[in-house]
């Protein structure tokens, strides 16, 4: 039977598991325990009895001496040269360490502990003595000297799995190879195989895992039962491997595919809608009419802050129209959209969230590649399957470790390890808006016309680890249910509410042990009686908290044999053990165990660590189970078990830090078309507050016209400027200005171009202008109109549109800092600086140029944007070298001052994103 199902009679009815005696190792020795998923074997309490612990051991053990002792002599004569005397000590803690996986070992099979092994022992023993007198657990003895004595092998490293698996496959080999001699149908075979494997240090180490994976098939058939459990568990970290390395690769192309999600203002979006109203004629013409129409849309864009979001949103719209579409029409909207998504820093945290669904098919540049779209499916589909095959590894970790240790594979000092998943790191959105506008259209269509305003409010979420966030605020534990805090005290199992009276009993005994520390200063010995009793009280902290480790590690243990690939008639049994731990701490599923677990590890860490506060100071003890500690915080935040995001993480193991943002807008847009041209025009004035990203803030006035295959775009955009303010316009004509005489729109069938102003400095500055590739597919049903009554009409439509836009071109304005902190501040919090900085600059190089130029200017919008965030910085000499450095850039443009200027400017991009960042962590505030 497994080694987790054997230990179920150890564990009560409520689920907790036995408690040690705290100075009695033999509780472990009478019964057996189950400790980190796996059954200790029993050990004789009398073994030490039968040695020899005359003076001639006390002397120095030497590794000539230590290779003629047997393992358990050498442990013997190691605890007495240290402790003569503590004769009792000496046999518990011997009991101890033969308990050691790798010990125990040397001493099954009668050999001598290695002198390396020795010295390491030796350099932990005084702390083992001292946790001992002080009553420390059988477990947490073992911890340290588990954490001495043993190393990792990371099965994620193509070098270890390859080393392991090839130290079996010859194992394997050399089985057939005896079969063979007395079966002649296996000679072929064994040829086969030896040649396989002779090629394996001429492959890759991709094409490695696949030509070991094919050896393992091979000698499946012919191998004992023991050895094939064996050769399929390193089937399985093979195909995890191989897997998770054609996920990597699959990731990079999507990374080369997506590439222009990096420009700002490339959007991706699949709308569909139904449309339901009424419609009263008179005349044989519509008249009046009302509808609702109900609308779902999926959008992706990248922002101008490098930022990437995907969103949701449902929208439900009551328009009323007056008149027809043959000669004038007039409608009049309110719509109402509720909105929630994500936001991710940046292309490679988006790619990693979505590479194994089917997104980035959405997301392509073209959206008639379908051989590409194709090999983005295959892609997907192979990621999930590494994802799937990567758990089942993990499950299976502690099975195989048990198993190459049972055939001499793996040395008992050695641990299989695999990394934990990584994060995943994106921003919670919800918005809702409301919007009304007032629309009209002639001549059937050929002229349109609208104006809209809109006021939207959106939340943005940041996600912080639920240990960090108790770590940091224990305040947080006030408002947990009481059934959390179930806990193992000595040999007592107290659970719910019991074990929270404890904790509070706990902490009052300790804020009087401490006063009565400090009200002693004088008295020596009531001072010492007082540090005694803190001292206990520290303990016996420690030791439910390793207890509790200890609960947890088993548990991970449980879930890992449930879901891996063992036998499945003991699977049921498993399972009802996992339910019987959750049902302790009053926990339905993992997730909510696990929050309990680190419920009650943090109160009592507060509890130990406040202890020290005008307390006893530390000693050595407590230094040495501060890192025992750290190792139980680093397991809880990175659980051994599988994990869904939205379930269990963000649900019960996540707090929320909320950040809000607030935007009026108010807009319009003219439509005019001719024959097969049409010629859109609009404009939109925003202000974005109390926004957590400082460089999105402000007053936005967007100008816009979009044309397709025909129309000139200087002509066009000229044409819409002169609707507009004089300080819009002159903008607008430096951007008629820039566009090239010759406009490509390439592959599009339709452009938009753009000018974005900021409100800086008292007027409207230029922060870029942009020319935007359209594509599109979409459609609906023709209109239906069911008489209900004369002269009325019941009128029905389903609609649905895939659409894209590309960012193709686009140009700097020079008189505003503005769009350049969007650009650099985006990307730093993302990690891709200076990379895309570098980037920028080189491609941008003659617009820098015109900004250092408008910046050495005193009267410029920009020079006094640089003022203000250099008196913000704070550091006068960083402000006198740039200025010198722009003015002598200005004075003599020259390639060696240009480089001057160019560095101090980095130089005070990177300062001012530190006030950047202390400002988005102050505007999330926890929820």
């Amino acid at each position: 039977m497994s080694v987790i199902v054997s230990s179920m009679d150890g564990i009560n009815q409520s689920g907790a598991l036995p408690g040690p005696d705290l100075n009695n190792s033999t509780a472990v020795e009478q019964t057996g325990q189950a400790f980190a998923g796996r059954q200790v074997a029993a050990v004789r309490s009398a073994g030490t009895e039968e040695l020899d612990t005359g003076p001639e051991l006390s002397t120095r053990l030497n590794s000539r001496t230590a290779a003629q002792l047997s393992a358990r002599h050498q442990l013997t004569a190691l605890l007495e040269k240290h402790a003569p005397q503590q004769e009792v000590q000496n046999k518990a803690l011997l009991d101890v360490l033969v308990q050691n996986d790798a010990i125990k070992k040397m001493i099954d099979s009668d050999q001598p502990l290695p002198q390396k092994q020795i010295d390491q022992l030796e350099a932990v023993l005084p702390g083992l003595r001292e946790l001992h007198h002080k009553g420390s657990t059988v477990e947490n003895l073992k911890w340290h000297i588990d954490g001495q004595l043993t190393s990792a092998v990371d099965l994620s490293n193509s070098d270890q799995l390859g080393k392991l698996t090839r130290t079996n496959l010859k194992n394997f080999a050399a089985q057939i190879h005896d079969k063979a001699a007395s079966n002649p149908e296996l000679v072929s075979l064994a040829s086969d195989i030896d040649k396989k494997m002779s090629e394996l240090g001429s492959l890759s180490p991709k094409d490695q895992c696949g030509q070991c994976h094919k050896l393992l098939e091979q000698m499946l058939p012919h191998l004992p039962e023991a050895d094939h459990d064996v050769a399929k568990l390193l089937q399985t970290q093979l195909k995890s491997q191989a897997l998770a390395e054609i996920k990597n690769e699959f990731k990079q192309q999507l990374l080369v595919k997506l590439n222009h999600l990096n420009r700002a203002g490339t959007e991706r979006e699949v709308a569909v809608a139904f449309e339901l109203g009424l419609a009263a004629s008179a005349f044989g013409m519509d008249a009046l009419g009302a509808a609702i129409k109900v609308e779902y849309k999926f959008n992706a864009k990248s922002l101008d802050s490098a930022q990437i979001t995907d969103d949701h949103s449902f929208s439900a719209t009551l328009n009323l129209s007056a008149g027809n579409n043959a000669t004038v029409r007039g409608d009049a909207a309110v719509t109402g959209t509720v909105k929630s998504g994500k936001m991710f820093r940046s292309l490679e945290s988006y790619v990693d969230h979505h590479a194994n669904d089917m997104l980035p098919l959405l997301l392509e540049k073209k959206l008639t590649a379908i051989k590409s779209r194709i090999h983005s499916a295959k892609g997907a589909h192979s990621a999930s399957k590494a994802d799937k095959t990567g758990q089942l590894a993990k499950a299976d970790l502690t099975r195989l470790q048990t198993m190459l240790q049972a055939n001499g594979t793996l040395p008992a000092s050695q641990k299989l390890t695999l990394p934990a998943a990584p994060e995943k790191k994106y921003l919670d959105s919800r918005s809702t808006s409301i919007k009304g506008s007032l629309s009209g259209s002639a001549l059937e269509g050929m002229l349109r016309g609208e104006f809209h305003v809109a006021n939207t409010r959106s939340d943005y979420y940041q996600k912080h680890g639920w240990l960090e966030t108790l770590k940091a605020d224990p305040e947080h534990l006030e408002y947990e249910p009481a059934k959390y805090f179930s806990m193992q005290n000595n040999s007592q199992w107290l659970e719910g509410k019991e074990g929270e009276q404890w904790l509070d009993k706990m902490g009052n005994d300790i804020a009087f042990a401490k006063g009565e520390y400090n009200r002693a200063d004088i008295d020596i010995g009531d001072r010492e009686v007082a540090a005694i009793m803190v001292d206990t009280q520290r303990e016996q902290l420690r030791e439910s908290m390793a207890a509790l480790y200890a609960e947890y590690d088993h548990y991970c243990a449980i879930v890992n044999q449930m879901e891996g690939s063992g036998d499945s008639d003991l699977k049921g049994d498993i399972k009802d053990l996992k339910h019987r731990l959750e049902k302790s701490r009053g926990a339905n599923g993992r997730g909510e165990y696990l929050r309990a677990v680190l419920d009650t590890h943090a109160a009592m860490a507060n509890l130990h660590s406040g202890s020290f506060k005008n307390g006893p100071p530390a000693e050595s003890r407590d230094l040495q189970f501060e890192a025992l500690q750290r190792k139980f915080e680093q397991d809880y935040s990175q659980p051994r078990i599988q994990l869904q995001e939205s379930k269990h993480i963000r649900k019960h193991l996540s707090s929320f830090s909320k950040a809000e943002g607030k935007e009026l807008e108010a807009g319009g847009n003219f439509s005019v078309t001719v024959g097969p041209v049409q010629v859109d025009a609009g404009f939109r004035l925003s202000n974005v507050s109390h926004h957590f990203n400082p460089d999105t803030e402000g007053k936005y006035l967007n100008v816009n016209f979009s044309a397709g295959l025909g129309t000139n775009p200087q002509q066009a955009l000229t044409a819409v400027l002169k609707t507009l303010p004089q300080a819009s316009g002159a903008g607008g004509s430096f951007f008629v200005d820039s566009l090239p005489s010759n406009f490509s729109y390439g592959s599009y069938r339709k452009a938009n171009f753009e000018v974005n102003f900021i409100w800086s400095e008292g007027g409207w500055r230029v922060q870029y202008m942009r020319a935007s590739g359209k594509t599109g597919i979409g459609g609906g049903t023709p209109e239906a109109t069911i008489p209900v009554a004369p002269g009325l009409g019941l009128k029905a439509k389903v609609e649905a549109a895939i659409s894209g836009t590309d960012n193709i071109w686009e140009r700097l304005g020079t008189n505003t800092l503005t769009y350049f902190f969007t650009r650099y501040n985006g990307w730093s919090a993302a990690g891709n600086n200076p990379e895309y900085w570098s980037e920028f600059k080189s491609h941008n190089q003659s617009r820098m140029k015109d900004l250092f130029k408008n910046m050495a200017n005193p009267e410029s919008c920009v020079s006094k944007e640089l003022d203000s965030k250099l008196k913000e910085i704070g550091d006068d000499k960083l402000t006198t070298e740039l200025k010198d450095a722009l003015a002598a850039h200005n004075k003599q443009p020259n390639h060696e001052n240009y480089l001057k200027a160019l560095g101090l400017f980095d130089t005070f991009m990177d300062k001012q994103h530190e006030t950047y960042k202390q400002f988005v962590k102050g505007r999330f505030k926890p929820t």
